[in-house]
C-alpha cells in the first residue's frame, strides 16, 4: 500500500545536518536523498500542532543550520501541522506488549495516528530501535542493520502497522516505501 504521509524522526534531521557538514552519520542511507523525495513526491510531512516535533528537531541540531534549513523545507515540501489526541490505551499496549517507553517518542506516534488517520497510511521515518524492537535497543550493528533493512521487523513496528495503518520506515527503506510497488512490465 502506497504512503500518503509521513513523520520524521529527529534521528533523521540530525543525519540531514550532519551531511550538510560532509560528517559522517550512522544512518542506514543517505536522510537528506530521502527527504528530497519526500519533497518531490508531495507527501504530506506533518508535525504536532504542540510543536514537539519541530521542537526535538531544533534541539538536535546547530540552531543557526537548523533556522534556514527549517524554513526552506516548510517552503518546498507539503509540510502540515495536525492535532493529535492523546491515545492513551494504544499507548499503553505498546508499552506492556511491546516495552515501548514512556518518552516524548510517544508524540511521533500520536501525531503518526493523526496524518494516518487524515491523509492515510502515515510513514514513521526513524530510525530509533525503541519503534522497532526497544529490547533490541542496545545490540550489536549487524543485528540494528537487519531491522533497517526489513530482515526482523520488530514488535513495536509490527503493531503499528496491524492496529494504526503505520509503517515504521528506516532511512534505507524509505525510497522504496514512497514510490510504491514497482510493476514489472
Amino acid at each position: 500500500m502506497a504512503v500518503k504521509s509521513a513523520v520524521v524522526d529527529a534521528n533523521i534531521i540530525h543525519g540531514v545536518s550532519l551531511e550538510a557538514k560532509d560528517a559522517e552519520h550512522l544512518l542506514s542511507a543517505s536522510p537528506s536523498a530521502v527527504l528530497d523525495v519526500l519533497v518531490t513526491s508531495g507527501v504530506p510531512v506533518c508535525a504536532d500542532e504542540a510543536g514537539v516535533i519541530e521542537g526535538e528537531w531544533r534541539d538536535c541540531c546547530d540552531p543557526d543550520w537548523i533556522d534556514n534549513w527549517f524554513l526552506t523545507f516548510v517552503s518546498l515540501a507539503n509540510f502540515q501541522v495536525l492535532p493529535t489526541s492523546p491515545q492513551p490505551f494504544l499507548l499503553k499496549r505498546l508499552q506492556l506488549d511491546c516495552g515501548f517507553p514512556k518518552s516524548r517518542d510517544r508524540v511521533l506516534v500520536i501525531t503518526s495516528i493523526a496524518a494516518s488517520t487524515h491523509f492515510g497510511r502515515c510513514m514513521l521515518l526513524t530510525e530509533d530501535m525503541d519503534f522497532y524492537e526497544p529490547a533490541d535497543k542496545v545490540t550489536p550493528p549487524a543485528r540494528r542493520a537487519k531491522y533497517m533493512r526489513g530482515e526482523l521487523k520488530g514488535r513495536v513496528k509490527r503493531h503499528l502497522d496491524a492496529s494504526v495503518n503505520v509503517d515504521v520506515e528506516s532511512v534505507v527503506l524509505a525510497t522504496s516505501a514512497l514510490q510504491g510497488p514497482r510493476r514489472v512490465p
